[in-house]
């Protein structure tokens, strides 16, 4: 499974997806450094402008789970509620996750919306974007890579693979081993790095 995946500048990456029933739409930045998604909540006050925010009353699928989060980046932070959605990305198949949804945020980057987690959780893996994806049956595989193309650069489309593809029998492919083992599982993250 692939969707497209935007370069917005070097080693940040956007995807589309979409939440909730009435299809609210969202770019969010691939972070692999970080576990939990984010979007940007209905009046969030926001330092830096984002574009698209969250309305749980839009969606019948809405949860809030009554639960504060807040993450904090080498560039930013953000701070809010936790709810539960139907989330969409590749092929409209849809997956429950629990995510953030920000209330304030002072993210230093524009065209996106919020984060994407890549990492793996250590307490809850319904909050788990990667996870949420192989129980809702969008994939089978916790293993994803980047598919760029060489020389790539600022507003470039390339591809967010899910799962494992021909490619990862590639040279250019450089697979990731996680060395903890108490906390992450082998071969978790492929990526693409050619490009950079």
């Amino acid at each position: 499974e692939a969707g497209d995946a935007k370069i917005i500048k070097a080693f940040l990456l956007a995807i589309k997806i979409e939440i909730g029933s009435s299809n609210q739409e969202f770019n969010l930045i691939l972070d692999t450094g970080s576990s939990i998604t984010w979007v940007a909540a209905k009046n969030s006050k926001d330092l830096y402008k984002i574009v698209h925010h969250y309305d749980p009353y839009l969606s019948s699928t809405s949860k809030n789970l009554s639960e504060n989060f807040t993450e904090r980046y080498g560039s930013g932070s953000c701070k809010g509620y936790y709810f539960k959605d139907r989330m969409k990305y590749i092929n409209n198949k849809t997956f429950d996750i629990i995510f953030g949804a920000a209330e304030s945020t002072n993210m230093a980057v524009n065209e996106v919306d919020g984060i994407v987690g890549l990492s793996k959780i250590y307490d809850d893996e319904s909050k788990s974007f990667m996870h949420m994806m192989c129980r809702g049956g969008v994939t089978k595989s916790r293993m994803f890579s980047f598919k760029l193309g060489i020389n790539a650069t600022d507003g470039t489309i390339g591809k967010f693979y899910i799962g494992k593809h021909d490619d990862f029998n590639s040279e250019k492919v450089v697979t990731c081993e996680m060395k903890n083992s108490n906390y992450y599982e082998k071969y978790l993250w492929a990526c693409e790095m050619s490009s950079f």
